[in-house]
């Protein structure tokens, strides 16, 4: 296993950012959640004055406003997603999701309530074929699933694992292989469940993945579904090669956050990891570890001569770390 920390320059990790395109306003409160289409022309935003905002942001200097609209029940909207083909809006409210027709985005319009929720709503995920609608919610079913292969009639799925287990975002593997659960108990939870979905009716667990001893924020998976980045409580992110499934293998352990990280994604390249800490900064991780090997020894001077690899290593073969 390898274990990244931040002694390599700051560079490799937060390059410079460059200034914003453009502002788009939340006049009425704090944003709770952003969302591009899957073509990256619409962006929609949800906020705790209980409003979801659509922009056209197909001109990204030029944000232009589409339409503002609001659930039946008042409150903050925390979450929202596009479904594979943008042609639906999910977000979460106050007892309540809702499915939004945006096949027109200047005028949406309510599709379908999913109800039975005695609290707020905190995520929603569509599985990357559209079909299936992953929801977290508070009280007894903590992760409900839902068939929403017509998005006017939708209807729920049996899930067996609800009430024990929460569907964070990024719950689904790019594939649509795997879903990935965090098991929930009176203490931290730190363990993520691996589910087989490919039969969507009756997910079976794969592996369970431990994730140091403090409470699991975030997963990610690789594009290729070969990889799951882990987040959370302890500040640091461990990375896990799921290729076999069977045997799931801790291969990184990145840490050099002072606050806890309750984001985590993969970039499109699959080995660049952004993560996003409460100690307000966001940092890249290269996750090749080979690569990584390189530029820490580019940066290794001098390298250890054999009178010293001897004098420390006495009786070992001279095997020099970053030797050229």
């Amino acid at each position: 296993m390898f274990t990244a920390r931040r002694f390599i320059p700051a560079g490799w990790f937060a390059p410079a950012i460059p200034p914003p395109k453009a502002s788009v306003p939340s006049p009425h409160g704090p944003v709770r959640a952003i969302t591009f289409s899957p073509d990256g022309r619409l962006l929609a935003a949800t906020s705790n004055d209980g409003t979801i905002r659509l922009w056209d942001v197909s001109q990204p200097r030029t944000p232009h406003p589409l339409a503002t609209f609001t659930q039946r029940i008042a409150g903050e909207v925390a979450a929202a997603a596009f479904s594979p083909d943008g042609h639906t809006l999910a977000t979460a409210g106050q007892r309540l999701v809702v499915l939004w027709d945006i096949t027109d985005p200047a005028a949406p319009r309510a599709r379908a309530e999913l109800g039975g929720y005695p609290d707020t709503t905190g995520s929603v995920s569509f599985s990357p074929d559209g079909r299936t609608l992953a929801t977290i919610g508070v009280g007894t079913s903590l992760t409900r699933l839902w068939d929403v292969t017509d998005p006017d009639q939708p209807h729920e799925l049996p899930f067996r694992f609800g009430t024990t287990d929460i569907a964070p975002a990024g719950t689904f593997s790019p594939d649509g292989r795997v879903m990935a659960t965090v098991a929930d108990s009176a203490g931290p939870n730190k363990t993520v469940r691996l589910l087989d979905f490919t039969d969507r009716l009756h997910p079976r667990l794969l592996a369970t993945l431990t994730s140091g001893t403090e409470d699991v924020y975030s997963v990610a998976f690789s594009p290729d579904s070969r990889q799951i980045a882990i987040a959370g409580a302890d500040k640091s992110v461990r990375l896990w090669d799921i290729a076999d499934l069977a045997r799931p293998q801790l291969i990184a352990t990145f840490s050099g956050h002072t606050g806890i990280v309750p984001a985590v994604v993969f970039a499109p390249d699959g080995h660049t990891l952004a993560t996003g800490s409460r100690d307000h900064t966001a940092l890249l991780w290269e996750t090749r570890i080979d690569t990584v090997i390189a530029r820490v020894c580019a940066l290794a001077e001098p390298v250890i001569t054999k009178a010293e690899w001897a004098r420390y290593f006495p009786g070992r073969a001279y095997q020099p770390p970053c030797s050229r």
